[in-house]
């Protein structure tokens, strides 16, 4: 419970007060419209683990997938 806690304070520290993530985070957020079953089940991690990160890394995934294989 304690490491999730931490996990969680630094990820949202590290990568969401950041200005240079924009960029980054209107990709993942243009996944979400893109594939919304991926999200769901990135949200259904989130509940069960309560880890922020999993919904972001779930969707970089998405978006490397879509950028080999579909040429995005």
């Amino acid at each position: 419970d304690i490491r999730r806690k931490l996990q969680n304070a630094f990820f949202v520290k590290n990568y969401f007060t950041r200005k240079s993530n924009i960029s980054f985070y209107s990709i993942l957020f243009s996944i979400l419209f893109k594939h919304p079953k991926v999200f769901l089940d990135a949200l259904g991690k989130l509940i069960r683990t309560r880890r922020i990160d999993y919904i972001v890394e779930t969707l970089n995934a998405e978006y490397w997938r879509m950028k080999k294989y579909e040429g995005v």
